[in-house]
């Protein structure tokens, strides 16, 4: 990738205990019931670090927050050619190694959910956090270089699978040509066995 970072991350927070619960509800409002490309409204799954959530819990999280914590509202977001083509990218995975990552990098825990949208042309992911410190811009980049590696270590499992899945797939190419070859040849005496064994092959 050259140094060159594919996966996107933008950050907005909030302070003021009031102020932020606010912000912070009205993203997991829009990110859960946002309508889809037909205008119908939608509920989206929320999930976190380990499982699904339903709304109302989210919010009762969101009310545990401290007026010093710092309220972010995330958006995540992979590469919708080289890195989620497609489709395949396992989204869940991916924003749990970026807020994995998040955690190490900054030493604290995060309170944090998050909400895939299906967008047609260029999935993404909105996320609630609750960080008791400031985050960076050296946090956010650590956060677009691990949703990087996740995503090649994810086309590398799918690549490898398919290998798996089509044993000698490599070699189905080269013995239909030694089978077109035999049919065009002249047919010398005993070619009949020579093609056989290419059919046999295929």
């Amino acid at each position: 990738m050259a140094g060159r970072t594919l996966s996107v991350v933008k950050a907005r927070y909030s302070r003021g205990l009031a102020a932020g619960l606010r912000l912070a509800k009205g993203h997991v409002r829009y990110a859960v019931h946002r309508s889809n490309e037909q205008g119908q409204r939608q509920y989206r799954e929320i999930w976190d670090r380990s499982a699904t959530l339903d709304k109302q819990t989210a919010y009762e999280r969101l009310d545990q927050t401290r007026a010093a914590d710092y309220v972010y509202r995330l958006t995540l977001s992979p590469h919708p050619e080289q890195q989620d083509g497609g489709k395949q990218l396992d989204l869940k995975a991916w924003t749990r190694d970026m807020m994995a990552r998040l955690e190490r990098d900054s030493g604290q825990r995060a309170e944090w959910f998050a909400v895939t949208h299906e967008h047609q042309d260029h999935r993404h992911v909105h996320v609630v956090a609750v960080s008791p410190g400031r985050l960076d811009v050296r946090h956010l980049a650590a956060m677009r270089e691990a949703g990087d590696r996740n995503a090649a270590a994810q086309q590398r499992d799918r690549s490898r699978g398919r290998d798996q899945q089509e044993p000698g797939g490599g070699q189905t190419i080269r013995r239909s040509r030694d089978l077109e070859r035999a049919l065009e040849s002249p047919a010398p005496r005993g070619s009949r066995t020579a093609i056989s064994e290419a059919v046999a092959w295929r």
